[in-house]
């Protein structure tokens, strides 16, 4: 993350702004590992505390398992300028609401009628390959799909339309896959890193945003 970090901002306006605060030498050996450390205390990050650790876990019970992944399709009807949110709704629950039906009066060809509906309706580059996502893992998600993906257990449709900032989605999940369980104590370490970079996302993205603001 910290090479990613600072190849977004070193020739940036704020880039510039902070080496010429830090007085920090362009041509210096330690120039990028001097810059993180002027960095991180400009940002002045709290430590992450066992209690967020532990609601982190509470609230995701897939994190129980190691290397969780779901074999999963799709259909997505996207949202556009010209479609109102509530006929796209409407309709996504009118495909859903007809492929419970027809699966339950045909199980075995649930694959092929969850290919068939996408191929028709959706609006993902996955609908010519039958809306396959293929295997997905929680990180490869935004958040409100890994909460619908990965907070149940069952395989086979999905029972609502899950909304993201894309669209309304249809999912069908082929297959659960794992590594087996794993205990809170075993997965911490794991935890304090995924939240200590998202506290350190969101404090870089204010820095950005009040450099914007007191530049306008």
């Amino acid at each position: 993350m910290e090479n990613t970090i600072l190849d977004a901002l070193i020739n940036t306006p704020i880039g510039e702004s902070l080496i010429k605060e830090s007085g920090l030498d362009r041509d210096s050996s330690s120039f990028e590992e001097s810059l993180l450390t002027f960095l991180d205390k400009k940002l002045n990050i709290a430590e992450v505390t066992d209690e967020e650790c532990q609601r982190w876990w509470s609230n995701r019970p897939w994190l129980k398992f190691k290397n969780p992944q779901v074999v999963v399709s799709h259909i997505l009807l996207a949202m556009t300028e010209k479609t109102p949110v509530d006929l796209l709704v409407a309709k996504a629950e009118e495909i859903l609401a007809g492929l419970k039906s027809q699966i339950a009066g045909a199980p075995d060809k649930a694959s092929d009628l969850i290919a068939s509906a996408a191929e028709k309706f959706s609006n993902c580059p996955s609908a010519t390959g039958g809306g396959r996502l293929g295997i997905l893992s929680p990180d490869e998600c935004a958040s409100e799909l890994e909460d619908a993906l990965f907070r149940e257990t069952r395989r086979g449709l999905l029972p609502k339309v899950v909304p993201s900032r894309h669209g309304f989605h249809i999912f069908y999940v082929i297959d659960r896959l794992d590594s087996g369980i794993q205990t809170y104590d075993e997965s911490l370490d794991q935890i304090r890193t995924l939240l200590s970079e998202q506290a350190y996302e969101t404090a870089l993205r204010i820095l950005v945003k009040q450099h914007e603001l007191t530049a306008a």
